[in-house]
C-alpha cells in the first residue's frame, strides 16, 4: 500500500509544480523529463493496483475489516497531506 500511495498520491503535487512552471514557459527541459517520469509512475501505479487486487482476491482472509479500515485510513491521510501540500505550494502564486 505504501508504494501505491507514493506512486499514486504523493508524487502528483511535485509534478503539478513543474507543470505550472512549464505553463509560464520556464524549465521546459525539466517539464519534458517530468512527463517521462510521470508516465513511468503511472506504469508502477497500474502494477501496484494489480498486485493489491490480486492479493485481495487470492488471500481474502488477510483483508479483514480491520485491515481494510487501516488501508482506507492510510489513503485518506495521504490525500489530506497532498491537499495541504498543494494549498501551501499555491500560496502567493495567484
Amino acid at each position: 500500500m505504501a508504494d501505491y500511495l507514493l506512486e499514486g498520491v504523493y508524487f502528483y503535487s511535485g509534478f503539478a509544480f513543474f507543470y505550472a512552471l512549464g505553463r509560464q514557459d520556464k524549465m521546459g527541459g525539466t517539464v519534458s523529463l517530468i512527463r517521462l517520469i510521470q508516465r513511468d509512475e503511472n506504469t508502477h501505479l497500474a502494477l501496484f493496483t494489480h498486485i493489491l487486487r490480486t492479493l485481495a482476491d487470492e488471500n481474502q482472509e488477510w483483508f479483514t475489516s480491520d485491515m481494510r479500515g487501516e488501508l482506507t485510513s492510510m489513503l485518506k491521510t495521504a490525500v489530506e497531506h497532498e491537499i495541504s501540500v498543494g494549498e501551501n505550494m499555491s500560496r502567493g502564486t495567484r
